[in-house]
C-alpha cells in the first residue's frame, strides 16, 4: 500500500491520530503535520527553526518554504536559479536526539566511525532516505560541501 493510501484509509478509520500536546488539533496525515503545526502555533518565533537572517527581520518560520516565501516578498530576494548542487561529501556531527530504535541506533554507530561521508558511501551502507530521515529527526547534523563550496573558496583565495 503506498503511503497516499495508507494516509486516505487511516482519515476514515481513525486508527493513528496524532494530538497536539497544546491545543485540541489532530490529524490523521503524517506525523510531520503535527510537527508543523507545533513548530507555527505554539513555538515562539524566535525559537523555530528556519529564520530570517536580513538585519532588523526576527521573523521565524516552522518551514522552509514559508521562509523562502517571506524572503521573496517582504526582502524582495528572488531564489537564483542555478546549477544543481553536486555535494562532494557530507561532514557529520551527532545530533541531540537519541533514536529509539535498532536500526536507528546502528546507522548512529556508522555514522560515529564516518564523520565525513561521501554520497556513494551513504548509498553502500545505508540508503540517503535514512540519512535524510536521521537528519529531519535530530540524530545527526550534516554540512554538505558542494563544488560551488571549493570553487567560491578558490576564487577567494586567488583575488588575495
Amino acid at each position: 500500500m503506498s503511503s497516499t493510501n495508507y494516509y486516505r484509509k487511516n482519515k476514515k478509520t481513525k486508527k493513528v491520530v496524532h494530538v497536539c500536546p497544546c491545543c485540541d488539533y489532530s490529524t490523521t496525515g503524517p506525523k510531520i503535520t503535527l510537527k508543523h503545526h507545533i513548530l507555527s502555533k505554539h513555538t515562539a518565533e524566535c525559537d523555530r527553526p528556519f529564520q530570517c537572517m536580513h538585519p532588523g527581520c526576527s521573523r521565524g518560520f516552522a518551514q522552509n518554504q514559508l521562509l523562502q516565501n517571506h524572503l521573496c516578498k517582504v526582502h524582495g530576494e528572488k531564489k537564483q536559479p542555478g546549477k544543481k548542487k553536486k555535494v562532494l561529501y557530507y561532514t557529520i556531527k551527532i545530533g541531540d536526539e537519541k533514536p529509539s530504535s535498532k536500526k536507528t541506533r546502528e546507522r548512529m554507530a556508522f555514522y560515529k566511525e564516518n564523520v565525513i561521508l561521501t554520497t556513494n558511501k551513504i548509498r553502500e551502507n545505508i540508503t540517503m532516505s535514512c540519512f535524510h530521515y536521521d537528519v529531519r529527526h535530530g540524530f545527526i547534523k550534516s554540512e554538505s560541501i558542494t563544488e560551488n563550496d571549493i570553487l567560491s573558496n578558490v576564487m577567494i583565495i586567488a583575488s588575495h
